[in-house]
């Protein structure tokens, strides 16, 4: 899960001047912005990297603006879209797994760790 969400996260080719996403594959994209993760060892590692990421992608968000991100791209599938819109599409993307991973830890008697966390934030009755 944590891999996905760094794929995800290290995307920085979202901020890409070009915006044309057809120029390369995905996995060229990712060995272009995301080789980082290659450079990962063990999970502390994982989450500094991760950490870094976020800090870096809201950076980026705020340098970018609110008219950069309202600029047209070019998606992988070669149709027109917004950065925002393809940026709401990897947040979708990482929701999407995010679920896969709760079913999954459902399935053989876990309890998701963000149900953990909203069950204990309900006072008791």
């Amino acid at each position: 899960m944590a891999d996905t969400l760094l794929e995800e996260a290290l995307d920085g080719w979202q901020f890409a001047r070009d915006g044309d996403f057809t120029r390369q594959s995905f996995p060229d994209f990712m060995r272009e912005y995301g080789g980082a993760l290659d450079d990962v060892a063990d999970k502390a590692a994982l989450i500094s990297l991760l950490r870094e990421s976020f800090e870096d992608g809201e950076a980026r968000l705020r340098e970018a603006g609110e008219l950069r991100m309202l600029q047209q791209i070019v998606q992988f599938n070669g149709q027109p879209a917004t950065r925002l819109s393809w940026m709401s599409h990897g947040v979708a993307h990482e929701e999407y797994h995010r679920a896969q991973v709760a079913l999954y830890a459902r399935l053989i008697g876990l309890v998701p760790a963000l149900t953990k966390m909203i069950q204990a934030s309900i006072p008791p009755a």
